[in-house]
Parts: C-alpha cells; sequence; structure tokens
C-alpha cells in the first residue's frame, strides 16, 4: 500500500490485540511522544489506539492474534498455541526467546518448540500434552520487534518533530524525508490465559492384527515401536524377531510328572508354542520379558508392576504407549522344573493408547487390541481385568 505523503495529514496506526493482549505504557519511539490518551491495564476487549501523527490523516492497522483466545476455557489439550503477526518478518529466533508459554499456577515454563512457515504465524507445540483443567498463560516479551507493517510510506518532508504518538507502540523511521519503513516494537508484554478442558487422549499408533494364536504381547510391541518408527518386518517377521529377543524358556506344551504339572518359567523366557492353544500347548511371557525386547529399540522403555490406573493415564499423556496384560479366562498353575510354583491365568495384552478424563481421574481407556481391533472400557472395568494380572505393563518410550 503506497500512500502520498502531503502537509498536515495524520496516520493512524491501529494494533487491534486480538485474543488475549494487555498493553499499556509503552513509551519507546524515536520522536517526541505525548501519553495523555494511555489507558492502564486495558483488557482485551478493548482495541489499543496507536496514533502517529504525520500531518496526514489516514489508517492503516495491524493485529497480532494468539490462539486459543485470552480467557478461552475447555480448550483441547491437543491443540498448539498460535500467535499471528499481521506484519511483515518476525524472525523465529525472536519468537523463541521472547514468547514463552506458563502454567499459571506456578509460573513454571512449559517445555516445547516453535515453528513457522512464513515468518507470521508461529505454533508452539508442548513437549507433554497440555494438562487437563489447567490454566496456562502465553506473554509476548516487551522486547520482540516486528519489522515492518507490510507497507511503506513515501513523503516529501518528514521530521522527527513531526510525529506524536498515544505511547502504545514504537516507531522506527528510516532515510528521513525520503521512503520510510514504518516498524511496529512492542514495548511492553502481552499477557493471554486460556484454560483446559477434560483430556481426549489418542497417540496415533498403527493396528496390526497378530499373525499368531498366541503372539499378542509381541504384536502390541510391534505397534508400539512402529510409532517411534521402527520398523522390524512385517507381520509374522517382526514377531519371531522379538521373541528371539525375549528367549524361550520352555517350547513344548505343560506335562504332567508324579500327579504334577511341568511347565516353562514365563518370567525367564517364552512359554510353549506362539502358535499354540492357550494353556495346553502354548502361553507366552510377562513384561519383564517383553522390556527385553523392548529396550533393543527405545532404549528408555520399562516394565512395571502392581500399578494403576493413574500412572498408566500419565504415561499416555505423555504421548507414550504401554503394552498391557488382563485376565481373560480361568486360572492355572505348574511348576518349573527348579521346582518354582507358577500361578498361571489364561491371559491377552493389549496395547493402551489413550484415554478421556485426567490422569489422576481417567474414565475410559483406548487400545489396539490385535484380536479385535481398537476397544474401549470404563476406568472400573478395565483395573478389574487388569488387577488379575498383577497390573503389569511396558511402557514403550
Amino acid at each position: 500500500m503506497e500512500l502520498r505523503c502531503y502537509k498536515k495529514y495524520l496516520i493512524i496506526i491501529s494494533l487491534v490485540v486480538l485474543g488475549s493482549l494487555a498493553l499499556s505504557n509503552i513509551t519507546k519511539i524515536e520522536a517526541s511522544s505525548s501519553q495523555e490518551n494511555q489507558t492502564s491495564n486495558p483488557t482485551s476487549s478493548d482495541p489499543v489506539q496507536l496514533d502517529f501523527m504525520f500531518d496526514r490523516d489516514d489508517d492503516l492497522s495491524a493485529s497480532i492474534t494468539i490462539t486459543p483466545a485470552n480467557t478461552a476455557t475447555n480448550t483441547s489439550v491437543n491443540n498448539p498455541v498460535q500467535v499471528y503477526f499481521d506484519l511483515n518478518v518476525v524472525e523465529l529466533s525472536e519468537v523463541i526467546e521472547n514468547i514463552k508459554v506458563y502454567k499459571a499456577s506456578n509460573m513454571q515454563e512449559v517445555a516445547g518448540t516453535w515453528s513457522t512457515t512464513n515468518n507470521r504465524t508461529f505454533i508452539f507445540t508442548p513437549t507433554v500434552k497440555f494438562y487437563p483443567y489447567t490454566q496456562y498463560r502465553v506473554i509476548i516479551s516487551e522486547n520482540i520487534e516486528a519489522e515492518g507493517l507490510g507497507r511503506e510510506l513515501h513523503v516529501d518532508d518528514l521530521s522527527g518533530t513531526d510525529i506524536q504518538s498515544d505511547g502504545d507502540l514504537s516507531l522506527e523511521q528510516y532515510e528521513p524525508q525520503s521512503d520510510i519503513q514504518l516498524n511496529a516494537i512492542i514495548n511492553n508484554d502481552i499477557v493471554s490465559n486460556f484454560t483446559t478442558g477434560k483430556a481426549y487422549i489418542r497417540i496415533s499408533t498403527p493396528f496390526y492384527m497378530q499373525p499368531y494364536t498366541l503372539s499378542c504381547e509381541l504384536t502390541s510391541l510391534r505397534m508400539a515401536l512402529n510409532y517411534y518408527g521402527v520398523n522390524i518386518g512385517g507381520a509374522g517377521t517382526a514377531e519371531m524377531t522379538l521373541l528371539n529377543h525375549i528367549g524361550i524358556s520352555q517350547p513344548y506344551q505343560k506335562y504332567w510328572s508324579y500327579g504334577r504339572p511341568y511347565w516353562g518359567d514365563p518370567d525367564a523366557g517364552w512359554v510353549g508354542d506362539i502358535n499354540g492353544y492357550m494353556n495346553v500347548t502354548g502361553y507366552g511371557t510377562t513384561a519383564q520379558q517383553v522390556e527385553k525386547a523392548a529396550v533393543k529399540y527405545r532404549p528408555n522403555s520399562y516394565d512395571v508392576y502392581n500399578w494403576n490406573v493413574q500412572g498408566l493415564a500419565t504415561e499416555l499423556h505423555n504421548g507414550n504407549p504401554v503394552v498391557v496384560w488382563f485376565a481373560a479366562g480361568q486360572k492355572t498353575y505348574w511348576y518349573t522344573t527348579q521346582g518354582k510354583y507358577v500361578k498361571g491365568m489364561n491371559y491377552h495384552s493389549i496395547l493402551a493408547i489413550g484415554y478421556d478424563g485426567t490422569p489422576q481421574n481417567p474414565e475410559v481407556f483406548y487400545f489396539h487390541d490385535p484380536l479385535h481391533g481398537t476397544v474401549s472400557y470404563t476406568t472400573a472395568y478395565w483395573d478389574s481385568l487388569w488387577s488379575q494380572m498383577s497390573r503389569q505393563a511396558v511402557v514403550v518410550k
């Protein structure tokens, strides 16, 4: 937009702060400043008028938009923060240094990354999803500079003494008495608050059907590893690779001797035939053995026993899929050849991928079941099944 300059005209540059901006007492300007009309702590609903007098009369406008908007409630924990500058160019390095997101209750900075494709729209993605029912605060530092309003003002005669401001924005001028570029400089913190709602967490892992009758824990682990980009082969090949990492405790079926059943130790390796019949010719293994395979590819993975639904929901909220075991039939028992007594149970293993609610009070859990597809269970029902298998799990991270 090119404006030809004539004597005794006024240019009003208006910065309408959309969403949630609190601007006040911004005084830096390369010219005389008039602060008679400043408003202390304006609310987000009140546009901040930025008046610069050049002996002309015209309007130029610019805006900064923060999403979620100021005072927004029930926002999704999955959505990033977006800051849009209706100005020419803001360097990404300036955004990283001068725009911060905090947990409002203790002003702890939220870890995350900024990205942009056009140096006007900036996206903040938290390392861990925003926490449900929590207030967050976005602060744009007074030190950030948006270089240019995207317009050049062409003037015949302009001096610093011709410029007046209400003090709400800085103005830089280049090459007086010729073309000048107007630069908006924010010289006071802009503050925006929003509050999240209930969490609806879904980790976008792939889904695979198990290729063998008893390979559920291996296929569940395969789904979790593939989520992180670890591809160890197709159906069957991947499961056998993982089985080799675990090892075999006893490959053949349960047998009886002197009135006692004997079999392998699921805490020491895989028991029975991976393609056998549950609790007759095949069984499986436990979390501590599956963890051995997981850490080959994701070293921070870990197994846990006697856990709880709050811990499970927290790991899911943090973006980590979890292999879990639950009761799916009758109890059984046997002895190992070393004399260890093993309490077994017909079980199934699935991959936890999400929950609804909060980590402290999850309402529903979501799973990829390699036999039945994506399923969900209420927290109470899920825990009743999980508890019968010692609430064991492998967190893949």
